[in-house]
């Protein structure tokens, strides 16, 4: 089962953005701006994971004239994998979230503890 994560990018800057690219540098330059979605594969040491980052969709129908509100990224996540995302709620906060699709396409939060538990089954079979 699939289910779709998003999440607005505020505060992203179309001149940045674009600049960026331009230069070779968008996804360093503008990857704390921007939301993000990865699957967690691993864990790595005793307090991180391995991550595989995913491409979003974006969808600039609704985005004001810089592109500062309005732009929403779309991930598809799938069941039985473990995902962490990184999003703006407002201006000044970001939200962190771990998350798991179930059996009925349903996006659900996990513990750091369900996580590592769920880790650490994967990567010793």
């Amino acid at each position: 089962m699939k289910a779709i994560f998003s999440a607005e990018a505020i505060g992203l800057d179309a001149s940045t953005e674009i600049t960026a690219r331009i230069m070779g540098l968008s996804r360093e330059m503008n990857r704390w701006h921007r939301p993000g979605v990865a699957e967690l594969t691993g864990l790595s040491g005793e307090a991180d994971y391995e991550r595989r980052f995913l491409r979003p969709k974006a969808d600039y129908t609704h985005a004001t004239s810089t592109g500062s509100r309005g732009v929403w990224f779309f991930w598809t996540l799938e069941a039985g994998r473990i995902y962490e995302a990184r999003y703006r709620t407002s201006w000044k906060d970001w939200a962190y979230r771990l998350m798991t699709v179930t059996e009925h396409g349903e996006i659900k939060d996990v513990t750091v503890e369900e996580v590592r538990g769920w880790l650490a089954n994967v990567t010793s079979e």
